[in-house]
């Protein structure tokens, strides 16, 4: 599978075969599926939000790297979890391996990389990211899912982010 394979499906539609690829890593190092809910629920906002820089905000604090940085919540640093979500968090990612890890910031990379400017060449940066996805997934040997499904997410729909959609839907773990 390449980038461009997905040149043609909208900026959501590329970001919820992303997750997916989170969803079928967690799967395939077998980890415990319903610790990840929390993760996995803000994640697929994503495909749904009015506003994309909400989704930025909440995932930037929930990211294994903001959480990692401290052992102890602090409400200052914190707008968006509270001290139970960043104690769950912070045991769960402590606990898991840097593929996981790094799946997840590439999902946030690619999910912000287009936010300040018109988007050019299909996304060139998203498409960009997908192959730095694709080639982690293929690299350590995760299963890549089924990309069929997110065709439908047309790049020619909504100024190329596409139409909101009920991602959880196409979710294997929610």
């Amino acid at each position: 599978m390449k980038k461009n394979d997905f040149k043609m499906v909208s900026i959501r539609g590329r970001l919820a075969y992303a997750i997916s690829c989170l969803e079928s890593a967690l799967k395939y190092y077998k980890c415990n599926t319903t610790d990840w809910r929390i993760v996995l629920e803000q994640l697929w906002t994503y495909t749904d939000i009015q506003f994309f820089d909400d989704w930025h905000y909440t995932i930037a604090e929930i990211l294994p790297e903001s959480v990692l940085e401290s052992n102890i919540f602090d409400i200052d640093d914190n707008e968006y979890i509270n001290e139970m979500q960043f104690s769950s968090l912070h045991n769960l990612y402590s606990n898991t391996n840097n593929e996981i890890k790094d799946i997840i910031q590439f999902i946030f990379n690619m999910g912000i990389c287009e936010f300040y400017g018109k988007l050019k060449n299909y996304g060139q940066l998203t498409l960009d990211n997908m192959e730095v996805l694709l080639n982690y997934m293929m690299s350590n040997s995760i299963p890549l899912p089924d990309m069929s499904r997110f065709k439908v997410f047309s790049y020619d729909d909504g100024n190329g982010w596409g139409e909101k959609f009920s991602g959880i839907k196409y979710s294997c773990i929610l």
